[in-house]
């Protein structure tokens, strides 16, 4: 026992001796110039949910968000058979923020502010003020205009807040651009890419803030599916429930179910010239709030041909009435639709409205598109006719941000139809 203790000794003595001696020489000696040959150490990896999911990953989805910035300076002369003159001189800016995605969430907020310039006002902005002259629906005021929340995960979005929702070229349910201030949805929506070539869609909507300002209470429910797998176009089915619970029944009789399935799209005629075509069927039926009892069709056709400096189209679109109540869509983009003097704009008319048309644009030169589009409107019922229209729009864009628009409508009614109307706007719009 005393031996194997004196060895041990001997041992660890040696082995301290040695080690000396080469710290020593370590020191004496220049530190090699080439790089080490053992591996480094690897870092360990975070285990705790807060070091994977907080760490670097959280302030960088700041930094890298987009801001997105938009003016529009606009200027609308309006003059409606026995109403007075309007002139609005107004400016509208919107500026936000998206984060960048960070473990499949991204978030949005975005405020908009729309002004009148100069002192004098003489518009009707359906807010009450001017009254007696025709109405150009941009109001001056400041709102949050989209404010939401999402996550992505499994070729599916679920986005939550106050959001832009625009299907199918807006007819149903659209964000109505082309004003000021737009129209948003405070809802709860579901996109699910995960068949190929298939799109659904989901949305429950709580809220409409109007392009008033004005908030439109709701308890609707939006399902659109869509098919863009054929070569010769896209096919899209649709069910919308729009419910609008008032205490007020011109709010309540908005309320609406409509089922619809359209087809859209375009083939090659000649190595220049492609065939466009549209094809679209609803039907629609008073809602659950709604005061109204009424079974009416939509159905729209269109075709027609472009190419690189010229398209040409000619449509029929019919909204059905029936019972005193005209197929209506009263979450559209309805300055799209049926001639931009929005001689139909307060709703279909009781009889119904076929509204056949015919829609020219030609590139001129510097890069130039004019469009130039004729509106002929009748009732559905017994087909007497309820106007004509002619709209005119130059537009350019001189860069990736820059654009200008100039446009002008003009609508002739008949002793049945809406009073006739001029309408003419200059724009300049700046976006990043």
């Amino acid at each position: 026992m005393k031996a194997r203790k004196t060895s041990y000794a001997a041992a660890v003595s040696t082995t301290a001796l040695l080690f000396g001696i080469a710290a020593a020489q370590a020191q004496q000696e220049p530190k090699p110039t080439t790089a080490s040959t053992e591996a480094p150490a690897k870092e360990t990896a975070p285990t705790g949910w807060i070091e994977r999911n907080l760490g670097d990953a959280l302030p960088d989805a700041i930094p890298k968000g987009k801001i997105n910035l938009n003016v529009r300076l606009r200027y609308e002369h309006a003059d409606q058979f026995a109403l007075k003159p309007a002139d609005a001189f107004t400016v509208r800016t919107r500026f936000g923020f998206t984060t960048a995605p960070w473990n499949g969430l991204q978030a949005m907020v975005e405020g908009e502010n729309t002004k009148i310039i100069g002192a004098d006002v003489n518009y009707n902005d359906l807010l009450g003020n001017n009254v007696g002259h025709t109405v150009v629906a941009d109001p001056e005021l400041t709102e949050v205009n989209r404010v939401w929340l999402s996550y992505s995960r499994w070729d599916t979005t679920v986005k939550a807040g106050r959001q832009r929702i625009i299907l199918d070229g807006a007819r149903f349910i659209g964000n109505v651009g082309w004003r000021q201030a737009e129209q948003t949805y405070d809802s709860v929506s579901l996109v699910n890419k995960s068949l190929k070539d298939t799109a659904l869609t989901y949305a429950y909507i709580a809220n409409v803030t109007r392009v008033t300002g004005v908030n439109l209470d709701s308890d609707s429910h939006v399902i659109n599916a869509s098919y863009s797998g054929c070569k010769y176009g896209k096919l899209t089915g649709y069910a919308y429930f729009i419910e609008t619970p008032s205490a007020a029944a011109a709010v309540r009789n908005l309320s609406s179910h409509s089922y619809g399935a359209s087809f859209a799209g375009g083939t090659p005629v000649t190595e220049d010239f492609k065939a466009i075509y549209h094809g679209e069927f609803a039907w629609q039926t008073e809602g659950r709030e709604s005061l109204l009892n009424y079974q009416a069709e939509y159905y729209h056709v269109n075709a027609g041909a472009n190419c690189e400096w010229f398209t040409i189209k000619g449509g029929h679109e019919v909204l059905g009435g029936d019972n005193g109540t005209g197929f209506f869509t009263p979450l559209a983009t309805l300055a799209k639709w049926n001639g931009w003097a929005d001689a139909f704009l307060g709703g279909t008319p009781g009889g119904g409205l076929r509204d056949t048309y015919v829609s020219a644009t030609a590139k001129l030169p510097w890069n130039v598109p004019l469009n130039v589009t004729y509106h002929h409107f009748t009732s559905d019922s017994g087909g007497g006719g309820l106007g004509e229209e002619i709209d005119v729009t130059l537009s350019k864009k001189f860069s990736k941000n820059w654009s200008a628009l100039a446009r002008y409508a003009h609508f002739d009614g008949t002793s049945v139809g809406p009073a006739d109307r001029d309408k003419f706007w200059l724009q300049v719009e700046f976006n990043y």
